[in-house]
């Protein structure tokens, strides 16, 4: 099948979420004009059990790139009608890596992000930020975990690089973003030796 133009490669490839294939109410979505994104929703709500969970996250998806001028309170209702919990959604944001939606999304769910940090799902988000090369998501992701500590003594797992050149491009993006100097004890983030070896924690 051949990937729609305005989903990028990294996400369609995704298995978590779009592997290659794209259900006919997401690529509606995709296509739809954004005056009619509220009304189809709407008319989704009474259908929304059939579809599973993957295919939810796929709408969203569909909606926050085939309509890149939505508002970010616009975004998040489409969580809530797609009834996404605040776990899929901080996953979907650290995939969709626009940072001043991030931001907004995790003030929105900041009642969650305790139990979200427990049960491991900002590493996750981690990993999601990574492989969709979004560095700059990565000190704000940190900086949840950082407020419970106590939660989280073990390492932060990090993806499978495709080459080492992309191993370095993304360990240098990540010093770049202050995450090296930010990190907290106790987390093994990649770093950069003398001669450019960059050490990884394989996911």
């Amino acid at each position: 099948m051949f990937r729609p133009e305005k989903i990028p490669a990294l996400v369609w490839e995704d298995t978590d979420y779009f592997g290659l294939s794209i259900s006919r109410v997401a690529q509606e979505l995709l296509e739809i004009s954004t005056d009619q994104l509220l009304p189809k929703m709407m008319s989704l709500q009474k259908d929304l059990e059939q579809y599973h969970l993957r295919d939810l996250q796929c709408c969203w998806l569909a909606i926050a790139y085939g309509h890149p001028d939505l508002s970010h309170e616009l975004l998040m209702r489409m969580s809530g009608l797609l009834r996404l919990s605040p776990s899929d959604s901080l996953l979907l944001a650290a995939t969709f890596g626009n940072k001043s939606y991030f931001e907004k999304l995790t003030q929105d769910i900041s009642t969650s992000l305790k139990k979200l940090v427990e049960e491991y799902v900002v590493d996750r988000a981690i990993g999601k930020a990574i492989r969709h090369k979004h560095p700059h998501l990565i000190p704000l992701l940190q900086g949840v975990v950082s407020h419970w500590p106590a939660l989280r003594s073990g390492p932060i797992c990090m993806p499978h690089f495709s080459s080492s050149e992309e191993e370095i491009e993304f360990a240098i993006a990540l010093r770049d973003h202050g995450v090296f100097s930010g990190q907290r004890e106790g987390a093994h983030l990649p770093t950069i030796d003398r001669d450019h070896t960059v050490n990884v924690l394989d996911m």
